[in-house]
């Protein structure tokens, strides 16, 4: 049995990320040049934080992937864990006798799923 993949951030941490992030990002426009940057800035910050003692040691990384990730253009959501998923549904009807590719593709949606927030209403 594969193992348990768990989420990055627990939702009260996510929470906490998002909570701070509403209250930074006024502040940030009032950065003339590149109110942005001011954004990003904090969020790499955020993703050091996690690194160095805000998480523990053997969630750090995930945490920080997480972070750096969520909002991105280069990020995931949930609309594209939901396309794996589908593939994999799709190609377990096609493959049929394929198991182990189609329980390639649902771990992989998993793990991009772990890197999420909570999903809203969740």
């Amino acid at each position: 049995m594969p193992e348990e993949i768990k989420p990055a951030l627990t939702p009260a941490q996510w929470s906490r990320y998002r909570e701070d992030l509403a209250v930074l990002r006024p502040w940030a426009l009032e950065d003339e040049e590149d109110p942005e940057a001011r954004v990003q800035r904090y969020i790499r910050n955020h993703a050091v934080y996690l690194l160095e003692g805000g998480l523990p040691e053997e969630d750090a990384a995930k945490g920080a992937a997480a972070v750096l990730l969520h909002g991105q253009p280069f990020g995931f959501t949930w609309e594209d864990v939901g396309r794996i998923r589908d593939l994999a549904s799709a190609a377990q009807y096609v493959l049929g006798q394929h198991a182990e590719f189609v329980a390639a593709v649902r771990n992989l949606a998993d793990r991009i799923a772990a890197l999420l927030p909570p999903r809203e209403g969740a």
